[in-house]
């Protein structure tokens, strides 16, 4: 039995989910939700703490990358200028304290062996460069009973258990944005064990702000 199977009564996202709208928002400010078909704000609003995750890969993100934030677009950029094959994993910065980039190796494991997590200053960019991945994702921190908090000094927190969690199957090519809001348990096989790849992006919330972002350019 593969180790997807082992979670059969979850929603499967198996490739590229698409969304008409999604939201960039940073705790506590004003915030606009774009348009996929428009870099053009629709709607300006107020929310506190409310993030969409997003599943892309790189073709269709040359196509539809107008809609997505410049920070989230400056990371795209990033992994596609790199050659990753020359480089051996650690990390690299792309703002120094506020973006970079960790280049991680690692054998895939059943799913019930990882811990979802999340992060409350970063928001992730999880790109596969080789290997399958399975990575699982649920809403709402708030909602789930932490079983490790180490927020304060390494910004991750894990959970015992997740509810209505559902899987992003990821080929090399693709990427998931994480936020705040968004558990995701990565790193589980999808059919066996796959050795991966990845390059994870880590952006610091603030960067969402667009006047911070233009003056780190």
């Amino acid at each position: 039995m593969s180790d997807a199977d082992e979670l059969p009564s979850y929603p499967l996202i198996n490739g590229l989910v698409g969304y008409s709208m999604y939201m960039m928002m940073l705790p506590g400010r004003q915030f606009q939700i774009y348009n996929l078909f428009s870099r053009n704000p629709t709607l300006n609003i107020n929310i506190k703490g409310l993030f969409n995750m997003i599943v892309c890969c790189l073709r269709d993100w040359e196509r539809e990358k107008f809609a997505f934030h410049p920070i989230i677009n400056k990371g795209i950029e990033y992994i596609t200028q790199t050659d990753f094959t020359t480089l051996t994993p650690g990390k690299f910065d792309i703002i120094p304290d506020k973006m970079f980039c960790l280049l991680q190796e690692m054998n895939t494991v059943p799913a019930h062996e990882m811990r979802a997590e999340s992060h409350f200053k970063f928001a992730d960019i999880q790109f596969l460069l080789q290997g399958e991945e399975t990575i699982g994702v649920a809403r709402g921190a708030a909602e789930h009973e932490v079983a490790e908090d180490r927020a304060e000094k390494h910004d991750i927190v894990f959970y015992q258990e997740t509810n209505n969690e559902s899987l992003i199957r990821l080929e090399p090519g693709m990427f998931a944005v994480f936020f705040p809001q968004d558990l995701h348990r990565p790193c589980c096989n999808t059919r066996s064990q796959s050795f991966i790849r990845k390059a994870v992006i880590k952006i610091h919330l603030s960067l969402f702000n667009d006047d911070l972002f233009m003056n780190n350019q």
